[in-house]
């Protein structure tokens, strides 16, 4: 197994490579979904600024992170996600929780509408935890719903054996 590499940050650029980097990939086959990183941690804090494209969000805590094509490893204090994972971790640290465990397989899929022309797809690592508070309510929306379901009617018979 080889030793991780310490970096300032993780994100798509630092582990996978630059935004030309991940166009070629795609580029290569415009119709498969290509694994670029693979990411998990612990989530403590969020750290946000502003930069040249605008504001920025980023996590703080503790993450690894494993280029999907060379295999190097790498891990770091700071963490910078595609929006929509980094919109699932950062709402439960706003939340409530004092801190987040998490997966994610990052990909990239060409799509010619898009400015970059690809668009990242993300896929868990990990099954939803027991108390996560969505999995919660979706348990409670089902048992809900099962309430209302009217009963169906049975059909009786009679003590002489013919049903009525």
């Amino acid at each position: 197994m080889s030793r991780a590499k310490l970096i300032g940050k993780i994100s798509v650029r630092h582990v996978f490579g630059s935004k030309g980097n991940i166009l070629s990939t795609v580029l290569g086959d415009k119709n498969i979904s290509h694994k670029l990183m693979q990411v998990v941690g612990i989530a403590s804090d969020i750290k946000t600024g502003e930069g040249d494209n605008g504001p920025w969000t980023g996590l703080k805590g503790q993450f690894k992170a494993t280029n999907l094509v060379t295999g190097e490893v790498f891990q770091s204090g700071q963490c910078f996600l595609p929006s929509m994972a980094n919109d699932m971790v950062e709402g439960a640290l706003k939340g409530g929780a004092s801190a987040v465990e998490f997966g994610f397989d990052i990909s990239a899929m060409f799509d010619e509408s898009s400015s970059t022309s690809y668009v990242y797809q993300v896929e868990p690592l990990f099954e939803t935890a027991e108390n996560d508070p969505v999995a919660l309510l979706t348990a409670r929306l089902e048992a809900e719903q099962k309430k209302l379901e009217a009963p169906k009617e049975v059909e009786k018979e009679s003590v002489h054996g013919k049903k009525k």
